[in-house]
């Protein structure tokens, strides 16, 4: 009874954090995006489609690499793993996105 009690509150904290994630997302002024660590893109906020002149749809299932320029995505990739290994969390990395249609 205990460890369903305990599943039921992880689960309410689980939805309250990410309403009040989103609620923050979409209150950023910059454009962002949030990938998870298979490189496919998991968040992005109104500012991010704005910018890049993506759709929800065009983005669903998309990895980070897609949308990368192909002469920065060695740069980028080598950027995540750092994240990820939490040696990259106050670089900056600037790089260039694809935009649909092709340009840059």
């Amino acid at each position: 009874m205990k460890e369903r009690e305990s599943s039921e509150k992880w689960s309410l904290l689980s939805e309250s954090f990410n309403d009040q994630f989103s609620l923050f997302l979409e209150n950023m002024t910059e454009a962002v995006v949030v990938v998870q660590d298979d490189s496919r893109l998991a968040l992005w906020n109104d500012n991010f489609l704005q910018l890049t002149g993506y759709s929800e749809l065009d983005l669903k299932g998309k990895e980070i690499p897609q949308l990368i320029h192909e002469t920065d995505r060695g740069m980028v990739a080598e950027h995540m793993a750092a994240v990820q290994n939490g040696d990259g969390l106050y670089r900056s990395s600037p790089f260039r996105i694809m935009m649909p249609g092709g340009t840059v």
